[in-house]
């Protein structure tokens, strides 16, 4: 799966466990299960058994899938899945036969599965969850089929949403296997929409010619056969609650969807930040544009649960230092933003060498420096006064005058904290005088 990410689809299946469920039983007796691990490639290549080594298993498994992938197929599928609430969808996998190719009878499953689930054992991947009723389609060349399926997703499912999954595959409607799998496809959370709500022209965007739609569209409450101009994929795209039909409560939920054209444009970047161990971070974005999503990362990896304008890391770790960015979308495009880095300090600075005092004439150049570790920022002071602009590790004075006599000392600080360096004592006097 990490290897072979874009064209290795696999649902593991448990039987007899507290993680089978109704839909297992069954195809393990397509799959003529007598013992695990069973695994079968295309459904036209079985590997029962155990191989001696992690390593022999992954080599039979690599070789297996490679010679499936040398398999031309004229078949195409497409997965999206539109809300019907916060956690109920409407799956549908859209499958095709190419122009040029053969047509056919095949019978279509999809089902959702939770990767890294069930937690044990630990090397657990894309644990079925549950199964949609399989459906035969027959199509010519050039032909396409959509089969839809309604998915509750559980609250497991829910609180680790990153790993929700959806699979489906089109395979010969035969009894058992083998039975070869002509395609298959999968998609992760959040899922692409087949048809936004509201877009009932299908620009990727809801504005005033969808509004024009949406009024066509109204009959009122119960009505649920569209009106006189009205298509039946608009009357859907309309129906924002869906209810079945389209009224005022749709129309007010239209509002709320009204995006405009589509465009973002990310107007501020987040800002590169320092954090003491234990404290917080707090990264933030400004976007014009309506936002339908989110999703801040680290270090390139989604971070799950961030997925609003603001990330605020209540409790830095040493962990937590690294890069910083955002994903925003909307319903026509995702675009990321700037990189920001956070720097995290475990301890306040500490003082290895102190500025060095000494003797000077007038005009003379004054140079003090002073060696820290962990130190972001400094401040130079004179006499025990800040002294205006002095704020690096080093402080020179270019044509020293008596004035400058005095003691000095520095802070360093990061946000652990500010440590004081010893005092440098400074003496300048006029040597051509007599």
């Amino acid at each position: 799966m990490d290897n072979y990410p874009g064209s290795f689809t696999f649902v593991q299946i448990h039987l007899g466990d507290a993680y089978a469920i109704s839909w297992s039983g069954p195809r393990a007796a397509f799959y003529h299960v007598d013992g695990t691990p069973t695994a079968w490639f295309d459904a036209a290549i079985p590997r029962v058994g155990a191989s001696s080594s992690d390593a022999a298993q992954y080599n039979l498994y690599r070789s297996s899938y490679l010679s499936r992938m040398g398999v031309s197929t004229d078949v195409t599928m497409e997965l999206t899945g539109d809300p019907i609430d916060a956690d109920t969808y409407n799956i549908k996998a859209e499958v095709c036969i190419e122009e040029g190719g053969v047509g056919k009878t095949m019978r279509v499953h999809v089902v959702q599965v939770l990767d890294y689930w069930p937690p044990s054992p630990s090397y657990s991947r894309n644990g079925l969850k549950q199964a949609a009723n399989s459906e035969d389609v027959t199509l010519a060349a050039g032909e396409c089929a959509v089969v839809e399926g309604v998915f509750s997703f559980d609250s497991t499912s829910m609180a680790n949403e990153e790993n929700i999954k959806m699979i489906a595959w089109a395979q010969q409607p035969f009894g058992s296997a083998p039975a070869e799998a002509f395609q298959s496809a999968w998609m992760g959370w959040p899922f692409p929409l087949s048809l936004h709500p509201g877009d009932l022209d299908e620009d990727g965007d809801v504005d005033v010619v969808d509004f024009d739609g949406v009024m066509t569209c109204s009959g009122g409450p119960g009505e649920t056969t569209p009106p006189s101009g009205c298509t039946e994929e608009a009357f859907e795209a309309a129906d924002f609650d869906h209810d079945g039909d389209v009224d005022f409560a749709d129309v007010a939920e239209f509002q709320v969807a009204f995006s405009g054209p589509c465009g973002l444009d990310i107007t501020q970047h987040p800002l590169m930040a320092t954090a003491c161990v234990g404290s917080s971070a707090v990264f933030e974005v400004a976007v014009e544009g309506h936002v339908t999503h989110y999703q801040w990362q680290h270090d390139g990896a989604d971070i799950p649960g961030a997925n609003g304008p603001i990330l605020d890391i209540a409790s830095v770790a040493s962990a937590s230092a690294g890069s910083y960015s955002v994903l925003v979308s909307d319903p026509c495009q995702t675009i990321e933003s700037d990189a920001a880095q956070l720097m995290v300090f475990a301890n306040a600075p500490g003082i290895t060498n102190d500025p060095a005092s000494g003797d000077y004439c007038s005009g003379d150049a004054i140079f003090m420096i002073v060696m820290t570790s962990n130190a972001e920022d400094f401040q130079w002071y004179k006499d025990g006064e800040p002294i205006a602009g002095a704020s690096s590790a080093f402080f020179a004075v270019a044509n020293a005058q008596p004035s400058d006599s005095g003691i000095y000392h520095v802070e360093a600080t990061n946000p652990c904290g500010s440590t004081s360096s010893g005092d440098a004592v400074v003496t300048v006097i006029d040597c051509a005088a007599p």
